[in-house]
């Protein structure tokens, strides 16, 4: 996408004020010296009406200089204005994964002074990505385009040194630029409810890591607050507010109620379940003995007397996946963001409890379950 004109950049203004300087001075003069030599323009021989006609007439080329540059002569960029060139994405040389994204320095060239690309310094160092698809996010947060992977075996020299010096200044902060990641890829904190016709609150914003694209809750759930301004106090409180958030009138734009938005929901759901469960979110082969695997993940909370266990599945039966690996991407896009726990737990032979359960949801009947599935809302995927 083409660089829009900025007509305040620092080059843009230096050239119009040279150029509605000089026809300025010219138009200026011209009237001026014209007004006392030729009879026609003297103006009844009158100085101060004949400075006064000069003073209007140059502004007035010097307006229509400034109207003339803007339409023709103004640059889309200055030298320093980077924030709509591409980005490249670089895979470490020095590392087994992740990425830098860099936006190469440009100077100007040539009688008309465009843009053109400069390897003697050090890309500008945009940040840093585990994966290519955060990467690609990064570039579109920051350029509002898809970004460029580079293969290093094909760099020329001075590209290869340039790069290698934007490398080393990465590794003297890398916390520096890892921030800058997770500030770019932030969203905003919007407040909503659980369930539109209860006064309980939370916030939500989305967050592209490694995993993908997640949704951090404020409080973490099930918890809930019951004012925007207690919630705005503790967000505040805990520095929870990015750049962002500080940039909008009002912090806590309102946002969409969780019933009506399904991956809002089942966010909430596999969370709430995460600090619940007493058996955690597991993978649990359900086929019939002697049948190709299929997989589910199934985890446990306290039955409300106490004498049992109630079982959640995702997703809701009686789907399946073939791919445990798969299924597990899947669950995790939905966990908390930023955390990293130990891969879910695989059993192949699941707890007979378990396996009950899923079945009577998968092949409900009046006898085994009269009611609806487990959970109150489902923890149905699009993609699943």
């Amino acid at each position: 996408m083409a660089p829009p004109v900025k007509y305040n950049s620092r080059y843009n203004t230096t050239m119009r004020l040279s150029y509605t300087t000089m026809m300025s001075i010219l138009v200026g003069l011209g009237v001026t010296v014209g007004g006392f030599v030729d009879p026609a323009l003297t103006f009844l021989n009158n100085p101060a009406i004949n400075a006064g006609a000069s003073g209007i007439i140059g502004t007035l080329a010097g307006l229509g200089a400034v109207g003339i540059f803007n339409s023709r002569l103004a640059k889309s960029s200055s030298t320093v204005d980077q924030a709509y060139q591409e980005a490249l994405i670089w895979p470490h040389p020095h590392q087994t994964s992740g990425y830098l994204v860099l936006q190469p320095h440009h100077r100007k060239t040539g009688w008309r002074l465009r843009d053109a690309i400069t390897w003697r310094k050090p890309p500008k160092i945009l940040g840093a990505a585990a994966t290519e698809d955060q990467a690609q996010a990064l570039c579109r947060a920051v350029t509002q385009e898809d970004g460029v992977v580079i293969d290093p075996s094909r760099l020329s020299d001075a590209q290869s040194q340039a790069f290698d010096k934007a490398y080393a200044k990465y590794t003297q902060d890398p916390s520096v630029y890892d921030h800058n990641t997770q500030k770019q890829l932030t969203g905003l904190w919007r407040v909503t409810a659980v369930d539109p016709t209860t006064p309980e609150i939370l916030a939500y914003r989305t967050r592209y890591t490694a995993h993908g694209r997640q949704i951090e809750f404020y409080p973490s759930p099930p918890q809930t607050t019951s004012t925007v301004t207690t919630l705005k106090a503790d967000l505040a409180h805990r520095n929870l507010f990015a750049p962002a958030d500080q940039t909008i009138p009002e912090s806590l734009p309102e946002g969409t109620p969780l019933v009506q938005a399904p991956d809002l929901h089942t966010a909430w759901d596999v969370q709430r379940l995460q600090t619940q469960a007493t058996i955690p979110w597991t993978l649990l082969n359900v086929a019939n003995p002697n049948q190709m695997p299929y997989w589910t993940a199934g985890c446990a909370v306290p039955t409300a007397n106490g004498t049992g266990l109630t079982w959640h599945f995702f997703p809701e039966p009686p789907r399946t996946m073939t791919d445990p690996q798969r299924l597990s991407q899947d669950l995790r896009r939905y966990s908390v963001p930023d955390q990293t726990p130990a891969e879910w737990p695989v059993a192949v032979t699941p707890p007979s409890e378990a396996l009950a359960q899923w079945n009577a949801q998968a092949r409900p009947t009046p006898a085994l379950s009269p009611a609806a599935p487990t959970l109150a809302v489902s923890l149905r995927h699009p993609s699943l």
